[in-house]
């Protein structure tokens, strides 16, 4: 789900739903019959006029203004086409795939590349992306990937770290810390000053 000024824009495993916050009504419903790259909607991220979707098909993007539809498969460079997270980092576009791989999108040649890391936990699950300030936390079902945006480092946390569990779902920032919800309830990494 996301708020875009007056919309909501709301996936499920049918498909995706545009709602009128003013009227409370429901002003479209998007699915493959009208562009989306799959049923599944298990991300959607807002820019300033394009509204992107991971999808079990790919990723898809409605450029608003235009009112179009553009999908991105593995001709457009995605290895894995069940995409779990979006997320922008700085003013790039990060994709995750189910199988844990990433991927960025190049605007200039409209198309994604995977995001070739060191990361340790690269093999795991992907479940969702964050972005703060200077990391980018990659929930996976084997820990957590830290990547450092300032040194270019990865790093990783796991149970043996103080995880409650390694399958980790999401990440939440806090003004101190980082939350994680994981299979077995929340746990809190305290940041440094």
């Amino acid at each position: 789900m996301a708020v875009d000024g007056e919309s909501v824009w709301v996936g499920s495993e049918k498909g995706l739903s545009h709602l009128d916050k003013k009227t409370e009504g429901w002003k479209a419903f998007y699915s493959t019959q009208n562009g989306l790259s799959g049923n599944f909607v298990n991300a959607i991220l807002i820019q300033s006029d394009s509204i992107w979707m991971g999808t079990n098909g790919g990723i898809s993007r409605f450029q608003k203004s235009k009112k179009a539809w553009k999908t991105y498969g593995q001709r457009e460079g995605l290895t894995e086409t069940e995409i779990k997270s979006l997320a922008k980092i700085g003013e790039r576009l990060w994709a995750g795939g189910i199988g844990g791989s990433l991927f960025e999108y190049e605007p200039g040649a409209d198309r994604w590349k995977k995001i070739e890391t060191p990361d340790p936990l690269r093999n795991g699950g992907m479940n969702s992306l964050m972005a703060t300030k200077d990391r980018v936390w990659v929930c996976r079902d084997n820990g957590v990937s830290l990547y450092d945006l300032s040194t270019g480092q990865w790093e990783s946390l796991s149970a043996t770290d103080g995880l409650l569990s390694n399958t980790v779902f999401y990440a939440a920032e806090d003004k101190d810390s980082i939350w994680f919800a994981t299979d077995k309830g929340a746990s809190r990494l305290l940041l440094k000053e």
